[in-house]
C-alpha cells in the first residue's frame, strides 16, 4: 500500500514530479467529499416497507431454528 501525506504531495508538486499535481487533485476531492468510488448509505439502505421487515424477520428466524 502506498501512501501519502499533503504535505508530502504539496513537495512532489513543487519539484514538479510527473503525475503529482493530479493526485493532489484527487486527494482534494476526496478531502472534500468530492470522491464517489465508495457507495454511500442511502445507496446501500434498502428501501423496504414495514410488512417486508416482518416477514424478513419471520424467515430469519426460521433460519436459525433449523440451523440448531
Amino acid at each position: 500500500m502506498i501512501t501519502f501525506t499533503m504535505s508530502g504531495i504539496k513537495y512532489l508538486v513543487q519539484k514538479r514530479v510527473a503525475g503529482a499535481l493530479a493526485l493532489l487533485k484527487k486527494m482534494m476531492q476526496w478531502l472534500n467529499g468530492g470522491d464517489k468510488r465508495w457507495p454511500q448509505e442511502k445507496e446501500l439502505t434498502p428501501k423496504w416497507t414495514q410488512e417486508e421487515i416482518l416477514l424478513n424477520k419471520t424467515r430469519f428466524k426460521k433460519l436459525i431454528e433449523g440451523l440448531g
